[in-house]
């Protein structure tokens, strides 16, 4: 409901031509109600719920191949769109606004419950909503040792990898916009688009095989780590166009480290600990966003994107 009220208010704001410091406001209502991390929350608990411990891994790793095929496709139309329209934004937000309702009216009136009535009364008696806040804690602390030992260990695992992951994409976008490439900003959007598709794509196709030849989850997560690695060294041996694009091919494999992180959390709580943990996982995540971010705006100054003296990227000393 936050995101077809955000949407509709975007829309607002756009076609009257509003100040742009009215979208700070708009933001944190988005923000308040969870945003993106809060919605994939739900949708990952929600998928938790009606898996078996064999299915959870494939199930979940669909979902994650769905966000990205998600994000690849609407950066390529979204730019498109941009470019053909001369830079007109009433219609993409119109669209935001109009799927948010269409997402609202499906969950309300067509997607049935995950749990049985008597599940969901086992799950949520007693509970407010600090204790629901609290229990979201208490599941790293009050298990036994070894289950104790590997929810920190996977978490920790999590934020190092969504802080590289976050780093990596910055360094990428500086690395295109100056030498040897000197891509513009169109082709760094049509190159990153491709690269969210590769993501999906790998995630589609890869997982679906590990779960037949029943590949455990921590081996599945340390070939992503290790692939991932491979290709940001490679980047640096990059010289021309077609390379770039072969490693950022390549290089959507990594992204079958999202759904064995999530499978090994959901395993190790009970039923009633599941959107805690999955709560847990999505604030690990816009932490370690915002610890890249902050890492890149205070150790690398600003440098101006050509084209576009309004819009500004951290940029490393020495870079032409």
């Amino acid at each position: 409901s936050a995101g077809a009220l955000s949407g509709f208010l975007y829309t607002l704001a756009v076609y009257l031509e509003w100040s742009i410091y009215w979208f700070v406001p708009l933001t944190l209502i988005v923000a308040l109600a969870g945003g993106i991390p809060g919605i994939l929350t739900v949708v990952y608990a929600y998928v938790a719920d009606v898996s078996s411990t064999k299915w959870l891994t494939l199930r979940l790793g669909i979902v994650e191949s769905m966000v990205f095929f998600g994000s690849g496709t609407s950066l390529a139309l979204g730019g498109v769109w941009l470019q053909s329209s001369h830079c007109k934004f009433v219609a993409p937000y119109a669209i935001y606004c109009i799927a948010n309702i269409l997402i609202l009216v499906y969950v309300l009136f067509l997607l049935p419950e995950s749990l049985t009535r008597s599940q969901r009364k086992a799950k949520f008696t007693g509970s407010s909503g600090l204790r629901h806040i609290a229990r979201s804690f208490q599941i790293f602390f009050t298990r036994n040792e070894y289950s104790r030992w590997r929810l920190w260990c996977v978490v920790c695992s999590m934020f190092i990898i969504y802080l590289v992951f976050t780093g990596a994409s910055e360094i990428s976008t500086l690395f295109l916009l100056h030498a040897p490439l000197k891509w513009t900003p169109g082709a760094i959007g049509i190159f990153q688009a491709m690269s969210q598709l590769s993501y999906g794509l790998s995630i589609f196709l890869i997982i679906p095989l590990f779960v037949y030849l029943r590949v455990p989850d921590a081996l599945i997560l340390l070939i992503g780590v290790l692939w991932g690695t491979v290709c940001y060294l490679l980047t640096g041996f990059v010289r021309n166009g077609w390379e770039m694009y072969a490693v950022g091919v390549v290089q959507g494999v990594e992204s079958i480290v999202g759904p064995p992180i999530r499978s090994t959390i959901s395993k190790a709580v009970a039923l009633k600990d599941q959107g805690a943990a999955f709560s847990i996982l999505s604030s690990v995540e816009v932490l370690a966003a915002l610890s890249a971010g902050i890492i890149f705006f205070f150790f690398l100054p600003s440098h101006p994107i050509p084209g576009a003296p309004s819009w500004h990227l951290v940029h490393p000393d020495g870079c032409d």
